[in-house]
């Protein structure tokens, strides 16, 4: 299985020509009018600043996982930090191993017992990655696992479309990032203001209603 140190490294050391194939093929409604030609326009102008970019060094290095969905030709790319991959395995070292369900128990069970299985699974807790530095992002380490089930382009390709989902300008990422903020910032002051308690001054001794939460 091949080592590499961090996803630069694994950037650095993929198949350029395979990794823009892989780009290409994300489903994606909205970007089914670009060419290859764009998508190697683009992932050429990344590559370019991943080179120019160095990773932030850390003492512990999280890690990158890419894996497929029960969704079809949907995949997921999450970061899990490195002292909750050390909690969890403190946690699993000392608790019962889960109940393995197999493939005759499956057939008896109903769509809300396997959730309710699969919700009963400890796994780390799972970070979205979209609005991470490119210097941290590649600083990471990419599971081995996600590149032996899936091979290492189509994994990088998933990682790069989080990287530029903004653009591949630190500029774009970054105004993206303060819209997004400001209308989350509004969303919870109108969230707020809906759900403060009010009372008139000409009934000072009116009950007030609870908070509506939705």
């Amino acid at each position: 299985m091949n080592q590499y140190a961090d996803i630069k490294d694994a950037f650095l050391h993929c198949d350029v020509d395979k990794l823009i194939i892989e780009y290409y093929k994300i489903p994606d409604d909205e970007c089914s009018k670009f060419t290859i030609e764009c998508v190697s326009t683009e992932v050429h102008a990344a590559m370019e600043r991943i080179k120019q970019t160095q990773p932030e060094k850390a003492e512990k290095q999280n890690l990158l996982i890419v894996c497929k969905t029960f969704e079809e030709n949907e995949t997921d790319t999450f970061c899990v930090e490195a002292d909750d991959i050390a909690e969890w395995k403190e946690r699993l070292s000392k608790s019962e191993q889960p109940q393995e369900i197999g493939d005759e128990m499956l057939t008896f069970m109903d769509t809300d017992a396997i959730f309710d299985a699969a919700k009963a699974v400890d796994v780390p807790t799972k970070y979205a990655i979209e609005f991470c530095e490119w210097k941290d992002i590649l600083s990471w380490k990419l599971a081995e696992l996600s590149i032996a089930w899936y091979g290492l382009e189509f994994c990088l390709a998933r990682v790069l479309w989080e990287m530029v989902f903004f653009g591949v300008e630190p500029e774009k990422m970054k105004k993206a990032a303060e819209r997004i903020k400001n209308s989350l910032d509004e969303a919870k002051k109108e969230l707020e203001n809906d759900s403060a308690p009010r009372s008139k001054t000409s009934q000072p001794n009116r009950a007030r209603q609870s908070p509506v939460r939705s």
